[in-house]
């Protein structure tokens, strides 16, 4: 175990020191004495391979260059509340058809150029048009209408009680410096424009990336004033880049074998909160198999889903089932009592029988990254049980888009969504609304009538109380016509060292802003 330890920490250090083309930069944490002028060393599983964030839906846009280089109307502060950020007042119509917003005056962009509304306009405009997954942030936005450099009307095509939720995560955009770069914004180190405390000051695409602090941030400069961040892929060798100090911050979920380590380590720290990650069983409901409402139904009630939660968290503690898209900690989320299927394996193979499909085959598609392969073993056991006979296809992230979500070439598969915003009715509207088939969440392209009207109903009440009612009938109706099997939202982890300090509940938001050396 030594010698395979040795191994693998002599291939963190590999992957930390080389690369063919370019040398990275030093890392410039390791072995420095601790203090304001340390830069921190930030391992990630992925760095984004462009600048633009609306044209990417990567993960790693979000955590490792928006949070950081951008900046957003609203905030939520560590105890989840959403908070005046960029702006410094706002109002809604009394019929929520449009929300008059303040900006703080004096907050710039990198060259210096002040934010004004039409900065505000003008990426509400592009977002529209967009590829990535702000688009769907903004599509119940009609346009902007701006009144004076620091006064700007947002007009709802749509009323949203939800529209605080989405201000959080549609980063602003500088318009004239955009505009500029044309279709070459975000190609380059010198083709990114943002507001936020970091700058990017050196960029390998997908390797590496370095930010450095934007001294004249509106907020007030940020404490850590040189941040490095290295593409580690290999979880174990992170882990222990961690774990010898090599690190500073993992800007991943610490595997669950590897916690009690790390939490005993008196050199790392171990902050949790809920992921905004939802796991599911994910069913054509276009064509093929699925496409009966019954035969979803019979595969409700074949899935053990603590079973499910356990093969993929390897404990009920480290994650929580769901009944719903909406995670346990999702604003206006009425509750869980909603799902009625117990596993009962007779009445799913009767089902199964009486709908004539029993010994028909059938292909589960997976990602190659754990648990899926793995919640895909069981699937593919509880389906065996209920008359079917399946197999498995693992697909690399790339072409399971594609074909999966893009495509609709599967009848059934193990899937996940991230909702960067942690509101009922953003998961309900992207995995459920017809509007959303596709490639904007609602991937198994399941689409009623019935369902279109009662999340529109529930999305325009503003008192979430009321709100919390209304996704009542959202929830017993998705429970009749099960689109999918909601299976669990883990718990999710930051580890850091333990020189450092972030304030309290903010790990969860993957902005370096919150860091500080002790």
């Amino acid at each position: 175990m030594r010698g395979l330890r040795a191994l693998v920490l002599c291939f963190a250090v590999a992957l930390l020191f080389s690369f063919a083309a370019e040398p990275a930069p030093a890392l410039a944490s390791t072995g420095q004495p601790a203090g304001t002028q340390r830069q921190m060393l930030i391992a990630i599983p992925g760095l984004p391979d462009n600048g633009d964030c609306q044209n990417t839906s990567s993960v790693y846009n979000r955590i490792g260059l928006n949070q950081q280089i951008y900046d957003f109307l609203m905030r939520k502060d560590g105890s989840g509340v959403i908070q005046p950020h960029l702006v410094e007042s706002y109002k809604f119509a009394d019929d929520a058809s449009s929300c008059t917003m303040k900006l703080r005056k004096g907050i710039k962009f990198w060259d210096g150029t002040e934010m004004t509304s039409r900065d505000v306009q003008y990426t509400i405009a592009r977002a529209k048009t967009a590829t990535g997954s702000v688009k769907g942030y903004c599509s119940d936005i009609e346009r902007v209408d701006v009144i004076d450099d620091y006064t700007f009307t947002i007009v709802m095509a749509n009323p949203n009680a939800a529209l605080m939720e989405y201000l959080t995560i549609i980063p602003i955009m500088a318009a004239k410096f955009t505009e500029a770069c044309g279709k070459a914004y975000g190609t380059d180190v010198d083709k990114v424009m943002g507001s936020g405390p970091y700058k990017v000051t050196k960029w390998k695409f997908g390797e590496y990336m370095v930010l450095d602090a934007f001294e004249e941030y509106f907020a007030g400069a940020p404490s850590v004033k040189s941040i490095l961040l290295k593409v580690i892929s290999d979880t174990n060798a992170a882990v222990i880049a961690i774990q010898t100090g090599e690190v500073d911050l993992y800007l991943n979920d610490v595997p669950y074998i590897s916690l009690p380590d790390l939490e005993k380590a008196a050199n790392v720290k171990v902050d949790f909160f809920s992921s905004p990650r939802y796991n599911y069983v994910l069913f054509n409901s276009e064509s093929g198999l699925f496409a009966d409402a019954r035969m979803r139904q019979a595969v409700a009630y074949a899935v053990d889903r603590e079973d499910m939660l356990i093969v993929a968290c390897e404990d009920l503690a480290n994650g929580y089932l769901v009944n719903s898209p909406a995670g346990p900690d999702f604003t206006a989320n009425p509750g869980h009592e909603f799902w009625p299927y117990k596993q009962d394996a007779a009445k799913a193979a009767q089902i199964v029988k009486d709908t004539g499909n029993f010994g028909k085959e059938v292909v589960v598609y997976t990602l190659t990254v754990d648990p899926y392969p793995k919640l895909a073993t069981k699937l593919q056991d509880f389906l065996s049980k209920i008359g079917l006979k399946s197999s498995i296809v693992q697909m690399e992230n790339s072409a399971y888009v594609n074909d999966i979500c893009k495509n609709g070439k599967f009848e059934i598969a193990i899937c996940f969504n991230n909702f960067p915003a942690k509101d009922t009715g953003l998961a309900l509207n992207s995995q459920l609304h017809s509007s959303k088939a596709g490639m904007s969440g609602n991937y198994g392209r399941y689409q009623g009538k019935e369902m279109d009207d009662l999340i529109l109903k529930a999305k325009v009440i503003p008192d979430i109380e009321k709100r919390k009612t209304a996704y009542k009938d959202v929830f017993a109706l998705f429970a009749r016509d099960v689109p999918s099997v909601p299976l669990y939202y883990a718990n999710s982890s930051r580890a850091y060292s333990s020189a450092l300090k972030v304030e309290p509940n903010c790990a969860q938001y993957d902005r370096f802003y919150y860091y500080s050396w002790k």
